[in-house]
């Protein structure tokens, strides 16, 4: 290639009271003489091959080394030398992550990254942006402020503290958004809510990418530069959607395009879960993406993979050792429960349309499970709207809405249980507050600028539905 840019990325991969997982990687565009007005190409994964030097991977958990590299760790507000971690790969490793240890719960650090004696990404950005009615990477003001806080120790009493909830979001930034397409605007609205209300940390519903081609450059438009500054100070927690996996469409003669190791590797779902040391929580391996992490003593959130790997197989939670396995993460109370356990996965038992209806497999399977445990909260996505269903004391809250809409009108099920909905791009906002939560579905940035709560959220009769949604 005659001339190639290298755009460099860092990512908040994993956090827990005493480490940080942190992360960087890169994508590779070809200039083709069109440096000026940011006409680039990115290089997909299978051309990585003609680089100078030549790869096989760019970004992810088991990407190609960029070589050595140290990371400067220090507490916020502190004076003194920083902690140094040293990361000294082989020439041929597949490696471009630290672990960031010995570190103080609830306490906010900062920190720099230096690949071979070089800072990496410190100057100032080029992004996907549109101007000028032309797209590509221009220069657009961005810089990485690199700072994390870990979480509150595992003994002590849950904080207050908010998360954010995103769904089916993976549509990709590639082209200006047009007629139901949303997440370059929801993305931005999320990022000002991550400074502005102090978001620790993002859940996701599923169908995490869309272009899914089986390679990293699929997750550029679609994950890594969308949320790019974010990713740096906060880490994303993803369940598996039908899109993530090879799960067939419709009659089941289309196939989707299966991104599940890609997920797994761009999440770093085995350093995060499954090395065993390093671990936020359990997970099978090979099975589903299955695991769970609390946030304090008092909270507890758990990630169950409702998708059919491929070929038409069962849902992953229905083979019985993963059954068994969400009962061990959510066993049976007697009374209230004393910890907070919030599921997330992509199937919702509970949907009234546009698209989708009642799931009677995780109605079947999970719902009592659910009952059992003393849930109060479940997070799903797969419709493409924002729904909340409540029957026999819990909220079933459906956030599909942050990368496309259907504006279709419900079906009017009564056995959907449905309390309130809105066909309008979102996220949700959720705030942990003296034993209960306070949900918030926000929409895109208003033309100032501000965070904007939905306004259009009605209940089934079409009256407005007063929010915050109080749970607890």
């Amino acid at each position: 290639m005659a001339q190639v840019h290298r755009e460099p990325y860092i990512t908040l991969a994993g956090l827990t009271e005493t480490s940080a997982l942190i992360a960087w990687g890169a994508f590779f565009f070809d200039v083709a003489g069109q440096e000026l007005d940011g006409r680039f190409k990115i290089v997909e994964d299978k051309d990585l091959q003609f680089l100078t030097p030549p790869r096989q991977t760019s970004i992810g958990e088991r990407s190609d080394t960029y070589g050595p590299a140290t990371l400067l760790v220090r507490e916020k507000g502190t004076a003194g030398p920083p902690v140094e971690f040293r990361l000294e790969p082989k020439p041929k490793a597949k490696i471009n992550h630290l672990w960031v240890t010995d570190l103080k719960p609830d306490t906010t650090y900062q920190y720099r990254l230096i690949v071979r004696d070089a800072p990496w990404a410190e100057e100032e950005r080029r992004d996907w942006v549109i101007r000028d009615g032309k797209q590509g990477m221009l220069f657009n003001k961005g810089f990485y402020e690199n700072e994390f806080r870990t979480y509150p120790a595992a003994d002590s009493a849950t904080p207050e503290f908010t998360f954010a909830v995103i769904g089916d979001y993976g549509r990709g930034v590639r082209k200006e958004s047009i007629d139901t397409s949303c997440q370059r605007e929801v993305a931005d609205a999320l990022q000002v809510a991550v400074r502005e209300k102090n978001v620790r940390f993002v859940l996701t519903t599923g169908d995490n990418v869309y272009n899914g081609g089986g390679s990293d450059s699929d997750w550029f438009f679609t994950f890594y530069q969308p949320y790019r500054y974010i990713l740096n100070r906060i880490p994303f927690y993803p369940s598996c959607g039908n899109h993530d996996t090879g799960e067939k469409e419709g009659d089941g003669s289309t196939p989707y395009s299966d991104d599940y190791q890609e997920l797994l590797d761009n999440f770093y779902i085995r350093q995060r879960f499954l090395s065993g040391s390093q671990d936020e929580g359990d997970a099978l391996k090979e099975r589903g993406l299955f695991y769970k992490f609390n946030f304090g003593r008092d909270v507890e959130f758990v990630s169950i993979d409702s998708a059919e790997q491929q070929k038409q197989e069962p849902r992953a939670f229905e083979r019985p050792e993963n059954l068994a396995f969400v009962r061990q993460m959510i066993p049976p109370v007697n009374g209230g429960a004393t910890v907070h356990r919030v599921p997330f996965f992509h199937h919702p038992p509970y949907c009234d349309g546009p698209t989708y209806k009642n799931s009677d497999v995780v109605i079947e399977k999970l719902v009592p499970i659910f009952e059992a445990g003393g849930v109060r909260l479940v997070f799903n996505g797969h419709d493409h709207n924002f729904q909340v269903s409540h029957t026999n004391n819990i909220h079933y809250v459906l956030t599909g809405g942050a990368g496309e809409v259907r504006t279709g009108a419900l079906f009017g099920n009564a056995d959907a249980n449905n309390i309130a909905w809105s066909a309008k791009p979102h996220f949700v906002l959720c705030t942990y507050r003296d034993g209960r939560f306070e949900l918030t579905p926000y929409g895109e940035l208003g033309a100032d600028g501000q965070l904007q709560p939905l306004t259009d959220v009605v209940d089934p009769h079409g009256h407005e539905f007063t929010l915050p949604l109080r749970i607890g």
